[in-house]
């Protein structure tokens, strides 16, 4: 890909669009509500937990597989299906790739990394005072 592609893709979308998506991922948990509703009618059984469960347009943004099991959603090919939905949004909005998702990526390979080497969670503190 060549490095005006991003350009090309966001001039795909309109002025509404993009608006409309930025609205969405910065707004209230009735703007996610509302989004939800008119994406897909398979998502209005959940609308209940998203609401209980506070979700706004920068957590929306945030969620993955387990986070969407959490809130009940146990079908996967819904799961995916509402995942693809917000990297479309998040897209559009001109946000792909934002800096939330990929500091939560870089985490929890670090994470797993500690965890590997044996040092989570305190075991390294343990060995040192031996």
């Amino acid at each position: 890909m060549s490095a005006s592609t991003p350009h090309r893709i966001l001039a795909a979308y309109s002025d509404k669009q993009r608006e409309s998506a930025r609205k969405v991922l910065n707004g209230s948990v009735v703007e996610v509500l509302e989004w939800l509703r008119r994406t897909d009618s398979a998502f209005i059984p959940y609308l209940k937990e998203f609401s209980l469960r506070r979700v706004d347009g920068r957590v929306l943004a945030k969620l993955n597989d387990a986070d969407l099991r959490r809130v009940g959603v146990f079908e996967s090919g819904l799961r995916r299906k509402l995942l693809r939905e917000v990297a479309l949004l998040q897209q559009r909005a001109g946000t792909t790739g934002g800096e939330g998702g990929s500091r939560q990526k870089k985490s929890s390979k670090a994470e797993a990394a500690k965890r590997q080497s044996g040092r989570g969670k305190g075991e390294g503190r343990k060995e040192r005072k031996k």
